[in-house]
């Protein structure tokens, strides 16, 4: 679980920079192509926000599997 962690926080920081200059002027920032009728520069942001979802949810998800760090098999803070 802590290589997953370490992994996720290389990657919200490769998602931040792709959302600041000048990564974003070079990918995102065009009104063309249209995607379902929206900019490709807002469509490029919620593509970004999607992926971050998904990362977010697996590693809520492996956390939930590993069970209660402690040991304990309850769940409940000690």
């Amino acid at each position: 679980m802590a290589r997953a962690t370490r992994l996720s926080v290389l990657y919200f920081i490769g998602a931040t920079l792709a959302l600041i200059w000048p990564i974003y002027g070079w990918f995102g920032n065009h009104i063309e192509p249209r995607v379902f009728g929206l900019p490709w520069s807002l469509t490029y942001v919620l593509l970004v926000i999607a992926a971050n979802t998904a990362v977010l949810t697996a590693l809520y998800i492996g956390r939930w599997a590993d069970g209660p760090e402690d040991g304990d098999d309850d769940g409940e803070a000690p």
